[in-house]
Order: C-alpha cells, then structure tokens, then sequence
C-alpha cells in the first residue's frame, strides 16, 4: 500500500512514517494502492481490488475459474481475460498478472536459449539447461494453479513480487 499524501509505501491502514498521514481518514482513495477513487466506483481501477460498500455480482467460483484459467495455456489465458473483461475480480486480475509474467519470462529464457544454438560450443549447455527451465517454469504455473485454486493471492517463488511491480495496472 502505498500513502496517498507523499507516495511512500506504508503498511496496511498504519500512518505513514515519512509524512504522518492516516490512509484510514480518507475515502476517496483505495486501501490497497493509494489511488485516488470516485466514491461510485466499486473496483480500483489502479489496482482491481474491491472498494466495499457496493456489492459487485461475481461468485467466488466465477472469480477462481478466471484465476485458474490463465495459468493454462494461451487459449486458457485468452479466456480468462475474455471472462474477466466483464467481471473483473481482485483474485481474476491478480492471477491475469502473474501468469502473463510467467509467459513472458519463459518466452524470454526460450529466445535467450534458442540463440545459444547458434553459438556451436553453448549448444550442449542449451541441451543442459531448456529441460530445466521449462520444469522450473511448470513448476510456478502449478504453484500459480494451486494458489488460484485456494483463492490465496500469493505470488509464484522467486518472480512473483517482481510481476506484481511490472504488471501493477494491468487488467484493473
């Protein structure tokens, strides 16, 4: 949570230690991220969590389906946001954003190894090393799976934090 005074990141409804301000006193802006609300909206649209007061009509199945699917595959991916396009969930979007980190870091480790193969003398370390990652990579999506399918927003080990910092605005 980040204080909507000076920006700083503060802990969940504490004051802020650099400036003093009290995220508690104000209703205009999400407890989550600090952005600044329109007291009608029900969502964040910075961040995807749910403002209170209003209800929005998404059943806890609904919301799991969204966080599961985008973990499988591209088309499971497509689908997710498909369906979260016109339900947006706090657990849908937080799910969206890690398996799209997901994706792209493997699709970045593939292009990184698929240019060893050029380089005669690293082809055997490709060899060694594509069956490793792609299992490190099945490993944080079934993590990822699991976590969608307790309904816990905890990141995939070792990236997940770093998705939550590069993909924070995406599919609010």
């Amino acid at each position: 949570m980040y204080c909507t005074n000076c920006g700083s990141e503060i802990n969940d409804n504490d004051a802020c230690r650099k400036c003093g301000f009290d995220p508690t006193s104000e209703k205009n802006f999400c407890s989550n991220c600090g952005t600044k609300t329109d007291p009608r909206q029900v969502i964040c649209t910075h961040c995807g969590v749910s403002l209170g007061g209003n209800s929005v009509s998404v059943t806890i199945g609904e919301d799991k389906t969204i966080a599961i699917l985008s973990y499988i595959t591209l088309i499971g991916f497509i689908i997710a946001l498909v369906m979260h396009s016109s339900n947006k969930t706090k657990l849908g979007a937080y799910h969206l954003r890690q398996a799209l980190g997901l994706m792209c870091t493997g699709f970045a480790i593939y292009i990184v190894l698929m240019i060893l193969v050029i380089i005669p003398f690293l082809f055997i370390i490709k060899l060694i090393l594509m069956p490793l990652v792609s299992l490190g990579i099945l490993v944080l999506l079934i993590m990822g799976i699991i976590n969608a399918a307790n309904g816990e927003m905890k990141p995939v080990p070792l990236v997940g934090q770093l998705y939550e910092k590069w993909f924070a605005s995406v599919f609010n």
